[in-house]
């Protein structure tokens, strides 16, 4: 089975990107008969490649590429198309330029849909609902990570027929190598409480309400320590909120208990943070997130999780399996880490409980369902 996969690839430093990724190779390890041909947005460390893996390459802001692009897709040998789809990550106002490559494939396509309005606090709302009725009727299937994302397309009128339901998938990110060893490799303190997050630098991922708490529990003489992994966006939001956040942690001396590590993190040390972390935290203030690579991570390391309820979140975990924290809440933030920190039972209900929907979500699991949905789409298609 050949299968053409347009998306963001590594070494691209974004979320869809290690998503793609992993989903590629869940697929190949779940069928070995499958070729993954890449259809692959620009990006400069990729470009220079010639990789045969690559049928082609499109300059994320050229239109021109996009019409180019479905030109080779129609003319090659893969039979379906499955676009991962982010609205940031395609050309145009508000990413348009990918429906001029979708009108014109002449083959089955699946998109999975990494963003879909799930509450009132989404952006772009109106945008959003004229680029799923304008892609419709030209692919066979749209994938949803939540039940809630596919209620809302339906409301677009979308038929629920061609909508399916299929978990962000999460890999396997225990490790059984010495946390002293590893927190004296990275230079962290070895006695103290750490708390990890990692991604891109914007307001929306809720990361001062982090900092606010730390630099609560260090007044009142905690052991705790905050690690970010991550790189500012080429926007003006995101790089004016990291100066805000650096000189937060100034302001506050706090240098001892935050740290940044701005490099690009490779799967090796992201998985050894992991390990080394006591809690993870993904404190989103907005509801409508549908997808969260550090959750999911998180999960696949078996790591206590402080999350705030924003909708990834609230549909793979209950109250059992994570402390969930108000939006924008420092001070419930700082609780919630004290309570962990302090009470060795409720630090260990919380992995105990959400064992069985980690499993579930492991993409050996994950990947058949994808595998059988891109099964019915090309039998459909054969009728």
């Amino acid at each position: 089975m050949q299968i053409g996969l347009l998306s963001s690839f590594p070494p691209s430093n974004s979320g869809i990107a290690e998503f793609t990724d992993d989903f590629e190779n869940a697929l190949k390890q779940s069928n070995n008969d499958i070729i993954i041909q890449r259809i692959a947005l620009e990006d400069p460390s990729i470009a220079s490649k010639t990789d045969s893996s690559f049928l082609c390459i499109i300059q994320k802001e050229r239109i021109e590429d996009y019409i180019h692009a479905a030109e080779i897709i129609n003319a090659s040998s893969i039979e379906i198309l499955i676009i991962q789809h982010e609205f940031a990550t395609y050309g145009g106002p508000n990413g348009e330029y990918i429906v001029k490559l979708i009108h014109r494939i002449k083959k089955p396509i699946i998109l999975i849909a990494h963003t879909v309005p799930v509450a009132d606090d989404a952006h772009h709302i109106i945008e959003r609902k004229q680029f799923f009725q304008a892609i419709y009727d030209s692919v066979n299937n749209i994938i949803v990570f939540l039940p809630q994302a596919k209620k809302t397309l339906v409301s677009y009128g979308l038929e629920e027929d061609k909508i399916s339901i299929i978990p962000h998938g999460v890999k396997s990110m225990k490790r059984n190598e010495d946390i002293l060893k590893l927190r004296q490799k990275f230079c962290f303190p070895e006695d103290a409480f750490i708390l990890f997050s990692f991604g891109f630098f914007h307001p929306n991922k809720g990361t001062i309400y982090t900092i606010q708490a730390i630099n609560s529990l260090v007044k009142k003489k905690k052991n705790v320590f905050f690690l970010y992994a991550g790189t500012t966006l080429p926007s003006a939001d995101s790089q004016e909120y990291f100066k805000s956040l650096r000189e937060m942690v100034q302001n506050n001396h706090l240098e001892k208990n935050v740290r940044f590590d701005m490099n690009f993190i490779s799967q090796d040390r992201l998985s050894a943070y992991l390990h080394t972390c006591d809690v993870g935290i993904v404190p989103y203030i907005y509801k409508s997130y549908t997808a969260s690579g550090p959750l999911s991570f998180f999960i696949g390391a078996g790591k206590p999780i402080i999350t705030t309820p924003f909708a990834y979140a609230t549909s793979i975990l209950s109250s059992q399996d994570a402390c969930f924290v108000p939006f924008k809440n420092g001070s419930a933030i700082a609780q919630a880490i004290t309570r962990i920190q302090s009470d060795q039972e409720f630090h260990n209900s919380l992995i105990t409980h959400y064992t069985t929907t980690q499993s579930t979500l492991l993409w050996k699991s994950v990947a058949q369902q994808y595998l059988s949905t891109i099964k019915n789409v090309l039998e459909q298609h054969a009728q």
